[in-house]
């Protein structure tokens, strides 16, 4: 079950990400409206998750997991799907962000 969250996530994430790279859809109107939909409902799914789990440790661990599924959505399929080139100074900020993500959790025992 909590499986289908994190599918349903990375999903709702993808879209988001098509739109913002794909050079048909960006001047579309309603893109935007589209994409924030998206997110809205990627918010609701974490939402939902986060309150249905009520042992702390569980729901850390689900944090670091929702977390790097959404840096992965927004950083790889870019490179998968669009052929987006990463900079050293790219990749160098990419391992800040997942260092980041490991420290605000391990902070948090």
């Amino acid at each position: 079950m909590i499986f289908l969250y994190y599918l349903g996530g990375f999903l709702l994430n993808s879209i988001v990400v098509y739109l913002s790279y794909d050079t048909q859809l960006v001047p579309k109107p309603w893109n935007y409206v589209i994409g924030m939909s998206a997110v809205a409902l990627s918010v609701a799914l974490w939402l939902n998750l986060s309150n249905n789990t009520h042992d702390k440790e569980t729901l850390l661990m689900y944090g670091v997991y929702w977390d790097i599924m959404i840096a992965g959505a927004f950083i790889g399929l870019p490179v998968i799907l669009f052929g987006i080139k990463l900079s050293h100074l790219t990749l160098f900020g990419i391992s800040l962000i997942f260092v980041g993500i490991v420290l605000a959790n391990i902070g948090s025992h």
